[in-house]
């Protein structure tokens, strides 16, 4: 078992190599970007990613206002999922339509352990 201060300087660990990994990649307009918050500009999807000492997790959160707006996003995730997949190269994402976070509050989203 690890201690917090393991776990800890173990995030701490993977953030900065995460970081480094991809400060090369630069946005759209060719600007540098802080992958770990990034903004997608579109109200309600943001990226959200978390590391423990088992895995890495990286989501695409849809947590807009209205619930219909985010079925409405969820359900264009959806008819884009094997474009996304493909261009992704990677099929194992885990679809989750409804998570209830610890606030109570329900967001939609789908996330991929790596």
């Amino acid at each position: 078992m690890y201690t917090r201060e393991e776990i800890s300087r173990q995030k701490q660990a993977f953030w900065t190599t995460f970081g480094r990994y991809m400060q090369p990649v630069l946005s759209v307009e060719g600007s540098p970007v802080n992958w770990i918050n990034y903004k997608t500009g579109i109200s309600g999807i943001s990226f959200k990613m978390d590391a423990d000492r088992d895995h890495a997790v990286i989501m695409i959160l849809l947590s807009h206002s209205s619930a219909a707006v985010q079925q409405l996003h969820y359900d264009t995730f959806v008819q884009l999922k094997s474009m996304l997949q493909e261009s992704l190269e990677e099929t194992d994402w885990i679809w989750q339509q409804t998570n209830i976070q610890t606030t109570g509050k329900k967001d939609r989203f789908y996330q991929q352990n790596t």
